[in-house]
């Protein structure tokens, strides 16, 4: 593959997403390199961040939404336009040289993507502007375009030396003029990662319960869904973290439909704090930290247990029940992050942020049962210790 980067439109095969736990990819055509190893240049957009790696766009979906995107071109890819902008202007009889003149980019260029359009800016003053209307239009100080392109301030006459182009050979030398400019080819790459990225579901939070009251027997969601939690004796409120601690007791959310996650990717999370005083979790009398549905629950299920290990549960319309485990222990007395996650036909348990996944086939996990924290609806299977961030997300 040649060193110098060219903008063309990625072909069908050139475009890959893939979802999982932590991140989708979007490859497109361009060929370019990292400045130096471990150090890619890379830009932030609206879903996430792209970076140059082994000569290919990069996006890796990004959890924060921001209202710019900002990319700094690395230094290969200004060389190799600027050579490329050389070689046009040599053949055309021009003569100048790769970063001299106003014609051509200078190092640390940066794209600048806001609502009202893009904008491709060097530390010259070259520059594409963000046209008023959205559409991003190319100035300059002097008569010339950015990156090369010749423009007139007004059309040329025409006569019969030169007669006016008629409607289609006009359109065919903007064509021209369009796929001969980098900048503009850029910006409709980045376009096209967004439109690829914009399919993806958006995460949503449906159940947030801090467990941070210090009063009352109502666990308040804080999502917006209205997914409240209630619960009686052996439950504590108030305690470190904050947080609740659980003895004798469970919470329980009624279901909704937004509960059940169908066949979209989806997780559920807390931090577990286990009280020291208690009985350890066995394989014979596991702790049931969340769950929705049993095993037997018509529809599917899924559930967090620790059994001593931190284990994820799914059960789907395509198979049986599927688990996977984490080799990191939570018996500490310390809090610890869980998240339970299916995406992209995985399944993953996370421990502080180490993954640990598997391969499934699950299909569609909708069910009728109340959401309960703690241990199971009768009662079974109790928690010994402190909950707090009871989340699921869909998407």
């Amino acid at each position: 593959m040649r060193d110098e980067p060219t903008f063309v439109p990625a072909p069908r095969s050139g475009i890959q997403t893939a979802s999982s736990s932590a991140t989708s990819l979007v490859k497109a055509c361009c060929p370019c390199r990292p400045r130096a190893e471990g150090a890619a240049p890379r830009f932030t957009t609206s879903t996430g961040v792209v970076q140059t790696y082994q000569r290919a766009l990069i996006l890796v979906p990004a959890r924060t939404v921001t209202s710019r995107r900002t990319l700094e071109i690395p230094p290969p890819v200004v060389d190799g336009l600027n050579a490329q902008r050389a070689r046009q202007n040599t053949s055309a009889g021009g003569d100048r040289q790769p970063g001299t003149g106003s014609g051509f980019l200078r190092a640390r260029c940066e794209m600048r993507i806001g609502p009202s359009g893009g904008s491709l800016e060097s530390h010259g003053d070259e520059a594409v502007q963000p046209h008023p209307s959205g559409r991003p239009t190319l100035s300059h100080a002097s008569p010339e375009w950015a990156i090369g392109l010749r423009a007139r301030s007004r059309p040329p006459p025409h006569s019969r030396t030169h007669p006016r182009p008629t409607k289609g050979e006009a359109m065919s030398a903007r064509k021209q003029a369009v796929l001969r400019n980098p900048a503009i080819l850029l910006i409709a790459l980045l376009g096209l990662i967004g439109l690829a990225t914009s399919a993806q579901a958006v995460p949503r939070t449906v159940l947030n319960l801090p467990l941070n009251e210090t009063s009352g027997r109502t666990a308040v969601d804080i999502s917006g869904g209205g997914n409240n939690g209630t619960f009686g004796s052996g439950i504590t409120v108030g305690q470190p973290g904050p947080s609740y601690k659980f003895t004798t007791g469970h919470v329980t959310v009624k279901s909704k439909s937004g509960l059940n996650p169908g066949t979209g990717a989806f997780s559920f999370s807390l931090d577990f704090a286990w009280n020291t005083t208690a009985t350890r979790p066995t394989a014979a009398k596991d702790y049931d930290l969340m769950r929705k549905g049993l095993s037997s629950t018509s529809g599917g299920s899924f559930k967090m247990e620790l059994i001593p290990a931190p284990t994820c549960f799914f059960k789907g319309a395509n198979a049986s029940e599927r688990a996977v485990t984490s080799p990191v222990s939570v018996l500490d007395g310390h809090f610890h992050s869980i998240t339970c996650r299916r995406a992209a036909g995985m399944i993953s348990v996370a421990v502080d942020g180490n993954v640990t996944s598997r391969q499934v086939s699950l299909g569609s996990i909708s069910n009728t049962s109340s959401l309960t924290i703690g241990a199971k609806n009768d009662g079974d299977d109790q928690t010994k210790g402190f909950l707090r961030n009871v989340k699921i997300i869909v998407g």
